[in-house]
């Protein structure tokens, strides 16, 4: 009889011991908020939006001149949504001006760019924000921005601050309001990993 049961024990136990990690796993797999793994500020862009960068016209003689300075590096992208860049773009484009100087040696791999939808909108942006001409202005197509907010979900805010790989991929946002510090964090971690830019 005492046979029996400590059979009986040890099979359960080794049935247990099969099952439960399984079992856990499943659950956590159906409940991804319960892991907080996540380390970067910025949201994902899933999937990621290829930019053709040929689409761009730069707006002025030094967008023009150096846009090909676009492949290669890590870019920090505005889009107007208006006809003008308003205050919180004004505030965006100050805030990663910022950031880039923040990055220290890795300065030369980041690049800042301003799309807006018409040629008037990117020049209207005041020139004291850039007075050492490392913003670029350029224009897309109107279709071109309604692609990135239907990816999104909804149209795109003043203020949104996006960033593009080196390979011209749009793959990480921050809502309007964003902190420098937090995408300073980001883009030293991206720097630090990327093979390319």
């Amino acid at each position: 009889m005492r046979k029996v049961v400590r059979t009986r024990v040890l099979f359960t136990s080794i049935i247990l011991i099969c099952v439960l990690p399984l079992f856990g796993a499943w659950l956590v797999f159906s409940n991804p908020q319960w892991i907080s793994g996540a380390t970067n500020y910025g949201r994902l862009i899933v999937p990621v939006v290829k930019l053709d960068r040929t689409l761009f016209i730069g707006l002025d003689k030094v967008s023009q001149y150096n846009i090909d300075q676009l492949k290669g590096r890590w870019v920090l992208v505005h889009f107007i949504t208006g006809t003008v860049c308003g205050l919180p773009c004004l505030e965006a484009l100050h805030k990663t001006k910022q950031v880039r100087l923040m990055l220290n040696q890795d300065l030369m791999r980041v690049r800042r760019l301003l799309v807006g939808g018409d040629a008037d909108s990117s020049s209207r942006v005041s020139t004291p924000l850039d007075n050492e001409g490392t913003l670029l202005r350029v224009r897309a197509d109107e279709s071109f921005i309604a692609r990135i907010s239907a990816v999104l979900g909804g149209p795109l805010d003043e203020g949104m601050l996006f960033l593009m790989d080196p390979l011209g991929n749009l793959m990480m946002w921050y809502p309007s309001g964003f902190d420098p510090y937090h995408v300073k964090k980001d883009m030293k971690k991206l720097l630090n990993v990327s093979q390319i830019g």
